[in-house]
């Protein structure tokens, strides 16, 4: 089975790369493409760039992930890895709209189930993801979200529905096939 790591880089030592258990790609923000969207735009970016090809897992992680993982250490990091563990890093139960985000009303304008009462998810938005989980929303559902989080890259409450943070709450949900998504247009996620 193909594994490709997606990595997320903005002026971190990404030395530790080298030592991985599967190839990488890197998205060195501010040297070659613009430092906008934090680590959702990376993903969103790669999604998008290779919807038709993308390899059986991919391994989405921050340019240092070991602060956020369960166990910040490389034999941790390949071990769950080379298990196909889907959340990286420690799972956080957050109740709606926690930290002044706009995570319910988020989550309504992407799918169309209930919003949940607690939102699970991996600080950091690090995850090993299947094929099939991306490939669960159409291409454009994932050019949308990223058009919006580009265009008001202006922080963490940036005016619409869509920011790194919210985004960050949203992956597991985004790559849960069980979930119906809505179909997007650039207001709708304003």
């Amino acid at each position: 089975m193909a594994v490709i790591a997606v990595i997320a880089k903005y002026r971190e030592d990404t030395s530790w790369i080298n030592e991985l258990i599967c190839p990488a790609i890197v998205y060195d923000k501010g040297k070659n493409i613009p430092n906008v969207g934090r680590e959702a735009e990376t993903y969103l970016r790669y999604i998008i760039e290779n919807y038709d090809s993308l390899p059986d897992h991919v391994v989405f992680l921050q340019g240092k992930p070991f602060d956020h993982l369960i166990h910040g250490t490389m034999e941790f990091l390949n071990m769950s890895i080379s298990r196909k563990v889907h959340f990286l890093g420690k799972t956080y139960n957050e109740p709606p709209d926690a930290c002044g985000l706009r995570t319910t009303a988020s989550f309504k304008s992407l799918f169309r189930s209930e919003s949940p009462t607690t939102f699970i998810f991996s600080p950091g938005a690090q995850y090993v993801v299947p094929k099939q989980n991306i490939l669960c929303r159409p291409k454009s559902f994932y050019e949308t979200i990223r058009k919006v989080l580009v265009d008001f890259d202006d922080g963490m409450v940036n005016g619409s529905l869509v920011c790194a943070w919210t985004l960050e709450r949203m992956w597991p949900y985004i790559f849960n096939p069980s979930i119906s998504h809505r179909e997007l247009d650039y207001s709708s996620l304003l």
